[in-house]
């Protein structure tokens, strides 16, 4: 993913095929889901930033793609990795882990 300007980004899906993705930031998943509705016009794919949001939001991560009706990305950065998270390892294997398919989460 390449990122062109503050909340916009550029990425490539498994077919080589050149998608627009909304960066969100926002501190609610509510606030989040309107910016997805101002811009779906222009918008291909998002990328909630789980990081951002307030430590209750959290809880609710799980429900984001059904309120979002479009392909979502989930990113949790750590604050070691230049994001805004601080408690990594209880939050990715209790909350994200044990339903994921796929997950990143390394304890090293």
């Amino acid at each position: 993913m390449r990122r062109i300007q503050k909340g916009i980004a550029l990425c490539y899906t498994g077919d080589m095929v050149l998608k627009i993705c909304l960066v969100l930031t926002e501190n609610t998943i509510d606030k989040n889901i309107q910016l997805i509705e101002r811009y779906r016009s222009w918008i291909d794919i998002v990328e909630l930033r789980a990081d951002f949001l307030d430590p209750q939001e959290l809880l609710y991560i799980r429900r984001f793609p059904k309120l979002a009706h479009i392909p979502a990305i989930l990113t949790i950065r750590r604050f070691l990795d230049g994001g805004a998270f601080k408690r990594w390892r209880r939050f990715a294997y209790h909350t994200v882990c044990p339903r994921s398919c796929f997950c990143g989460y390394r304890t090293a």
